[in-house]
């Protein structure tokens, strides 16, 4: 094997999930050549990983564009028509063996309108790792990896024992049903600087900061304000520094993972059933596991369709600030 193409494109959560999968191809196949094709919005994932030869950043609607060199095989992360497209695009010179992912899409489809759980939980890391079986990979066990200029970013060691905890706070994610509300998480950020004596940090792109500033606003206690960050390595260099993180279910949490940093994680619409809860650290699962309108889709939806908005509303901040406090002592 000595040219490998892998394909995840969206969304970053999901590529980030696909470390993994590169970490273990490169340890099979060491003098391969391996190359990746993700959304341009998400490339710099990729951007220090000393695995990668290439990165082709693909834009929507330029999937079928793409001049790619002959690859011996490609792997299909993606399986949708967007990747569908750049494998043909890769056909055109040459003739790859391509495997793809079982995306379980009928099983998701039951557990969201028929309510019917998984009989396993198989999280996405050891899905993206099925197919590549025949290869004698092993994947299940490897962390998340991310790379910035200084190498592979690892939560820093407490080196004050006595010190106040640092915990940070993640409050957006791109589909509404996934927020914890700005009043309730205000009420988190209270309960961890008043009561538990924590210094709490913001932590999120710009499309979190207005989100920020509520909560700020709400919570009227001293916060820092790391939100608003431009890049993934800036987010990652606060992570590092952080004992614990709460998030709810959005790329923050794979970006912990990817650190080995203890992650709080409030489920609302969606359900760690669905395959994508933190990997391989130290974690905790908030929810309303009895609410049969949950979950209400596997990616989360712009308002709740029963207009009460229970799965989130009726988490109490008490026992969310129990979990992070208990993870950020381990």
């Amino acid at each position: 094997m000595t040219s490998i193409l892998v394909i995840r494109l969206t969304s970053l959560g999901d590529v980030i999930l696909t470390t993994p999968v590169i970490a273990a191809l490169r340890r099979a196949f060491p003098d391969a050549g391996i190359d990746v094709a993700v959304d341009a919005a998400h490339a710099e994932v990729w951007k220090h990983n000393p695995h990668i030869r290439s990165i082709h950043c693909v834009r929507k609607g330029d999937d079928s564009l793409l001049d790619l060199p002959s690859y011996d095989l490609v792997v299909d992360l993606q399986r949708n028509r967007r990747s569908s497209s750049i494998i043909r695009s890769a056909g055109r010179s040459g003739n790859p063996q391509v495997v793809r992912y079982a995306k379980h899409r009928l099983e998701k489809l039951a557990f969201v309108y028929l309510k019917r759980k998984p009989d396993t939980i198989t999280h996405i890391v050891s899905r993206y790792a099925k197919p590549l079986e025949e290869f004698g990979l092993r994947i299940e066990g490897w962390h998340p990896e991310l790379y910035t200029t200084s190498g592979i970013a690892r939560r820093l060691p407490r080196t004050t024992p006595s010190a106040s905890l640092r915990i940070g706070i993640a409050p957006g994610a791109q589909h509404a049903t996934k927020r914890y509300p700005v009043t309730l998480m205000a009420l988190l950020l209270q309960k961890l600087v008043r009561e538990h004596h924590a210094d709490v940090v913001l932590v999120g792109g710009p499309a979190d900061a207005a989100i920020c500033d509520a909560i700020e606003a709400q919570a009227g206690v001293a916060v820092t304000r790391c939100d608003g960050a431009a890049t993934i390595a800036a987010t990652l260099d606060v992570l590092c520094e952080l004992d614990a993180l709460v998030s709810c279910d959005s790329a923050a949490v794979h970006m912990a993972s990817a650190c080995g940093l203890p992650v709080t994680v409030i489920y609302g619409s969606t359900a760690p059933e669905f395959g994508f809860a933190p990997y391989l650290v130290p974690h905790a699962i908030v929810q309303q596991p009895d609410l049969p309108c949950r979950p209400c889709s596997h990616i989360g939806r712009a308002d709740c369709p029963k207009g009460h908005f229970q799965c989130m509303n009726s988490i109490d901040p008490a026992v969310v600030a129990q979990e992070v406090i208990r993870l950020s002592r381990q």
